[in-house]
């Protein structure tokens, strides 16, 4: 494969598909920099994009130009990475920042002909960001207080009145420019990844490509996590107001364990309860292979799912998908689910994930709960220990959200080695006053297999009619 551009990774993860060619194609909408991002806990995915913020998709064809060179963790493991969803994706273990170099080339553009380079460093935490890595240019940042100083450098040196760019876990973004020591400050708000990004502005002369520059431009990025003040418990005073109604709770439950779930059970964005379902056109991927179906979602009732050239293990895997995404959605009384336990607070760890909820039913389960939603959950079953860490929510109505990326690690029960690891990340469409899955991408690698990239995508979904629902219900619930 050839590429215009010189694509490496330093201490690195993912390569993503590089987009617009600057000049070498049409004028984009938006300026488009080089991201990498790094997941929390033991998984630590990694992605790395090419947009204006973090995280934003890159396109499925300038995606394939370009493949992961020289990916390795901070401590200089190569790592395999795969693409799909809009960027090059993988896990590695251990702490440190990931970094990516990129050296686009020679591009001309409203009369100024000059070298663009790129500059790109992840961490999963605040407290990571602050490490040098020898980059021409970077940017570090730590923590003061409840501000953020980050510094733009170039080696010892502080970079002056460089433009700086922060966007928000919010999608808010804030323009600040570098004192004379280099730095920005700004506050944290809110819990998520941050990104930051700057500029430095080089009089070189040089030749690349056959092509004359009189300037090289210098853009670093660097997203860190942040994470919000663990939820307190509720203090004596406060207790009565999230206590539920008598009779609601079984003995010996929590209270304020049970409030707490309660609310972000309640929080959870689900099928309004008179929606009969949909069908729609249903496109599974894997690799190459492309498959084409149809789906009938029924609330009440099993999905049909029709496929022509599907092998039954793939078959069973969309089923499975199908009522993993969609099931999940379907609502029902906190009192008759995990409220039928006596739950109980678990101890107070000032983990980023929330107040720990133990369950205490039959498979072990615990909850991590933070502001009104549910951001992990652990169950034992089948000789292994599964965890569900969420990366990422997106608002859906009033007061409601989604869990649309979030990982699965799963581990032997007695050692706690991990056996398998599964990325997900969900894509959703308001439609018709009702939010219905779009697509579903799903990253598994296992302890002795390469990784599996699966697709699996919703098309021109369609509101079932009450005949359509009332037949397929009364064959029972699926």
């Amino acid at each position: 494969m050839t590429s215009l551009a010189r694509f490496s990774l330093l201490s690195a993860r993912p390569c993503t598909a590089l987009t617009l060619a600057l000049g070498l194609c049409a004028a984009p909408a938006a300026a488009h920099f080089v991201w990498i991002d790094v997941g929390p806990g033991p998984q630590r995915v990694v992605r790395l994009s090419f947009g204006e913020a973090p995280q934003e998709l890159t396109d499925a064809k300038l995606l394939a130009r370009l493949a992961p060179a020289q990916v390795r963790d901070a401590a200089g493991g190569a790592l395999v990475l795969v693409s799909g969803d809009g960027a090059w994706t993988g896990a590695a273990g251990g702490p440190g920042g990931v970094t990516a170099s990129e050296t686009w080339g020679v591009v001309e553009r409203d009369g100024e002909i000059f070298l663009l380079e790129y500059y790109a460093r992840g961490t999963a935490t605040l407290a990571e960001a602050g490490a040098s890595t020898g980059a021409p240019l970077e940017v570090l940042a730590r923590q003061d207080g409840a501000q953020v100083v980050a510094s733009v450098r170039r080696g010892a040196t502080g970079v002056a009145n460089s433009p700086v760019y922060v966007h928000f876990p919010s999608g808010r973004k804030l323009e600040l420019t570098a004192d004379e020591q280099g730095d920005v400050r700004f506050d944290l708000d809110g819990a998520g990844l941050y990104g930051v990004r700057a500029r430095w502005m080089e009089e070189r002369q040089g030749s690349a490509e056959g092509k004359e520059f009189s300037e090289v431009r210098h853009y670093a990025t660097l997203t860190f996590g942040a994470a919000a003040p663990a939820l307190a418990a509720p203090a004596a005073a406060e207790t009565d107001a999230a206590t539920p109604a008598a009779g609601k709770m079984p003995n010996g439950a929590d209270p304020v364990a049970y409030a707490l779930l309660e609310g972000a059970h309640d929080a959870r964005q689900v099928l309004p309860a008179d929606y009969p379902g949909f069908r729609c056109g249903l496109v599974y991927q894997q690799g190459d292979s492309v498959h084409e179906g149809q789906l009938v979602y029924h609330r009440k009732g099993a999905p049909e799912i029709e496929f022509s050239d599907l092998d039954e293990e793939s078959l069973t895997w969309v089923h499975d998908q199908v009522l993993n995404q969609c099931g999940h959605r379907r609502g029902g009384d906190f009192a008759d689910g995990d409220g039928r336990y006596p739950l109980q607070l678990g101890p107070r760890d000032d983990n980023p994930y929330g107040q720990l909820i133990v369950v205490n039913d039959d498979m072990q389960s615990s909850y991590r709960v933070r502001d009104d939603k549910v951001l992990e959950v652990t169950r034992v079953g089948d000789g292994m220990r599964f965890t569900i860490s969420v990366i990422e929510t997106m608002d859906a109505d009033d007061g409601k959200y989604l869990a649309n990326h979030f990982v699965v690690s799963y581990r032997d029960e007695q050692t706690g080695a991990l056996k398998k690891f599964q990325g997900y990340r969900d894509r959703y469409a308001h439609v018709d006053g009702v939010w219905l899955p779009a697509s579903r991408t799903i990253l598994e690698v296992g302890d002795e297999t390469s990784p599996v990239v699966r697709h699996l995508r919703y098309q021109s979904p369609v509101r079932l009619t009450d005949s359509d629902a009332g037949e397929q219900a009364a064959a029972g619930d699926g």
